[in-house]
């Protein structure tokens, strides 16, 4: 039994450096002159990098990512910058777990519909006139500020529900009725 691990052994260093001899080869044969050899040999040189990088990393060649299929192709993967994760293109493109941690949130923009009301500037003014109080005053009183008060009553405009029932309780606890002002 030792006897054939050590023949495995011996036929791994034979081929690591007939491996070796053949880069000598390709690097002497190359010219350094013409930039395509260049670039073919530095492509040569990225691939078996890329090659040793993945047989380290997913040895296996079944993805780790949610599909778990088998990708032989070393092109069918991507390698994190760190190069401490791979997974397949497909699970990466599909904006799972991205290699180096980063994950995809499941994030709510609009939590809940939100209802409108549409607000007369002009009777807003009107009512405030009658509750006898000042811009400054009922805009403390409804919890905002005197530019946003001003804005209110210059324009027709919408406001949410939350404003809507500021208003109401203001104009109420002064003893005005909204018929007219929140439509």
């Amino acid at each position: 039994m030792t006897s054939a691990f050590k023949r495995v052994k011996v036929q791994l260093n034979d081929i690591a450096k007939a491996e070796r001899a053949f880069d000598r080869e390709r690097r002497k044969k190359c010219d350094w002159e013409d930039p395509e050899d260049v670039a073919l040999y530095k492509q040569e040189q990225y691939q078996a990098l890329r090659l040793a990088v993945l047989n380290e990393l997913v040895p296996t060649r079944v993805c780790p990512g949610p599909c778990g299929q088998l990708r032989l192709s070393s092109r069918e993967w991507v390698v994190s910058t760190d190069r401490k994760a791979a997974m397949c293109r497909r699970c990466f493109h599909n904006r799972y777990n991205k290699p180096g941690g980063a994950q995809i949130l499941d994030l709510v923009l609009f939590p809940a519909t939100m209802t409108r009301y549409k607000l007369d500037g002009g009777s807003l003014t009107l009512a405030r006139v009658k509750t006898e109080l000042s811009v400054r005053a009922f805009a403390h009183r409804a919890g905002w500020s005197l530019s946003y008060q001003r804005k209110l009553e210059d324009v027709s405009s919408t406001v949410n529900e939350a404003t809507a029932r500021a208003i109401i309780t203001v104009l109420q606890e002064c003893g005005v009725t909204t018929k007219d002002i929140l439509q």
